[in-house]
């Protein structure tokens, strides 16, 4: 896409999150470096990077620097695709590749930015100037169910800098995970992932899901009353944003329950109180389903995994759907219904119904 072309937005019935290619570096050329370019696609942040196109049959040898230190030193074979991992790759941060004792590539990892504004519903960043164009694409989802996608290209600054506006493609919600991907004037490709705080709790399950900012520390708490029922905490790896895991006190595994409040730690207050896990399922008449949610929010409806929508919750908190198979007779033994909501802070729940 070209600056200034309208964001395109794809519905997504799919179940899960958004799979997308991980972000890239910085490639200068090489002054007497022979052979062809070795283009690679590198997630900053992350530990291996792919060597897109190298030749001959000797294998590479990968050296990876930090100012003076090294790194990291692996061979690999040169093959299309090939995946050297090196360490956790920053900014600023020198990798290069030699064969048959020959210097290949040069290649200086860039500074990426990238940061999520929910309350302008808009996204920043920045670029190296040296190469002043970008393209972003991620997806809204509510309790990590998607429902949309989109991707853009923003207008980029002579500095790097960059604004984009959300507004006419979707309001962005919580943990919504954005990529940012840029290309080298090389031909390197090079990208980061960010998201903000979120958590997802099933009423009668210990498993929570959370998002945070890339390669933050964060502390989920169940609490009934003042007192802490179990905790979450993680460290994400740099290149992260979502992780998952069981709610435990003392190691043992607590289930949530209704009434508990979750808290986030990169969030004051609780990010949501526990709704009940009670779902009607019925499998007659094409399907249907009654549960509550949020007052004033978006319900997700996922049947199968094979067809998704949304539905707005009313002041009551009341979420029915009929004709869940959309006229494609009734449920069937084994057929399930995932009822996903979130607030506007980023406290999710999901209730599942499987028919008997």
């Amino acid at each position: 896409m070209r600056p200034g072309i309208s964001t395109a937005i794809v519905l997504a019935m799919v179940l899960g999150g958004v799979a997308m290619a991980a972000p890239a570096v910085t490639a200068a050329p090489v002054p007497g470096a022979v052979g062809p370019r070795f283009q690679v696609d590198m997630p900053v942040h992350d530990h291996c990077f792919t060597i897109l196109d190298p030749a001959g049959a000797d294998p590479l040898t990968v050296v990876h620097r930090r100012g003076g230190t090294l790194m990291a030193r692996v061979v690999v074979a040169s093959e299309p695709g090939a995946r050297p991992c090196v360490g956790t790759l920053r900014p600023g941060d020198s990798i290069r590749i030699r064969q048959s004792g020959q210097l290949r590539r040069s290649l200086e990892v860039p500074d990426l930015r990238l940061r999520i504004d929910l309350l302008a519903n808009r996204i920043t960043g920045r670029v190296p100037a040296s190469a002043p164009s970008a393209s972003l694409f991620g997806s809204l989802e509510i309790a990590g169910l998607e429902v949309a996608q989109f991707d853009a290209t923003p207008e980029v600054a002579t500095d790097g800098t960059f604004v984009h506006d959300m507004d006419g493609t979707f309001r962005m919600t919580a943990g919504d995970p954005v990529a940012l991907r840029w290309q080298s004037t090389d031909g390197d490709l090079f990208g980061i992932w960010e998201s903000t705080p979120s958590v997802m709790v099933m009423a009668g399950r210990s498993r929570v899901e959370v998002t945070a900012r890339h390669g933050t520390r964060f502390t989920v708490t169940l609490r009934d009353g003042d007192r802490t029922r179990a905790t979450f905490a993680r460290q994400l790896p740099p290149y992260e944003v979502w992780t998952a895991g069981d709610l435990r006190r003392n190691g043992v595994a607590i289930r949530v329950v209704a009434g508990n409040r979750v808290l986030h730690a990169h969030r004051s207050g609780a990010m949501l109180t526990v709704l009940p896990k009670a779902i009607t399922l019925e499998a007659t008449d094409g399907g249907s389903v009654a549960t509550t949610c949020f007052p004033g929010t978006i319900a997700v409806i996922d049947v199968n995994d094979q067809r998704r929508f949304t539905q707005p919750v009313g002041p009551t908190g009341l979420v029915a759907a009929d004709d869940l198979t959309d006229g494609d007779g009734d449920l069937a033994s084994g057929d399930w219904v995932l009822v996903g909501c979130e607030n506007g802070k980023g406290g999710a729940q999901r209730r599942l119904a499987t028919v008997p």
